[in-house]
């Protein structure tokens, strides 16, 4: 007998959240869903992928076990990646895990169970199914799952485009490179790479 638990949970940003979807020049746009609205419209929706989510709560359940068992600097490199980045699937000879072997390795490892991840030639299904994470806009309405009192922000107003500049690694590596003084006003020649981000507010 198998059964499924849900659990529907809100978060709230304690710093401006990024997650980038398409790279236009400099500029990372945050990944958005199309998401129809009761007139018919459609409405691109800023939105944390469950992917990226479910990935965020791997590492966290990696980080819990760690500290409960103390493999800290103990582990292979391929077992340490596959319980806190999933793995990766690699050619190999060995016979792949299953029936009773999988079974044992479920209950042996809960991290594997939950998240999953690759071992060896073949990916082990984890039991755990997230989905995105979807902003409490006005434009998200028609897929929240409660209703909100009071006005609801528009998207429009948690998006927000924040600038960074880094020296390039490449130019200031060279000798006799040096650093333009016209580079915070734009000048030519500079080895400062700008580039912006957009961000969801907290």
């Amino acid at each position: 007998m198998t059964a499924s638990r849900v659990w529907e949970i809100e978060m709230t940003a304690r710093s401006p959240i990024s997650h980038r979807g398409e790279l236009i020049g400099t500029t990372a746009i945050g990944r958005r869903m199309k998401i129809i609205q009761p007139d018919g419209s459609a409405e691109l929706v800023p939105v944390i992928s469950g992917n990226s989510f479910r990935g965020v709560l791997r590492r966290i359940g990696e980080e819990l076990l760690r500290d409960v068992l103390g493999y800290e600097g103990k582990l292979p490199l391929a077992v340490a990646h596959t319980l806190r980045n999933g793995g990766a699937i690699v050619k190999t000879q060995a016979e792949p895990i299953t029936g009773r072997r999988l079974h044992q390795l479920r209950e042996l490892i809960p991290q594997l169970s939950v998240f999953g991840g690759a071992v060896g030639a073949a990916p082990i299904d984890g039991c755990l199914r997230v989905g995105h994470v979807v902003p409490i806009v006005t434009e998200a309405s028609p897929i929240l799952r409660r209703t909100y009192e009071g006005p609801i922000p528009s998207r429009f107003d948690i998006e927000a485009l924040e600038s960074y500049s880094h020296l390039d690694d490449v130019t200031t590596g060279h000798a006799g490179t040096t650093v333009d003084t016209d580079a915070e006003t734009g000048g030519s020649g500079s080895p400062v790479m700008r580039y912006d981000i957009e961000t969801l507010a907290p």
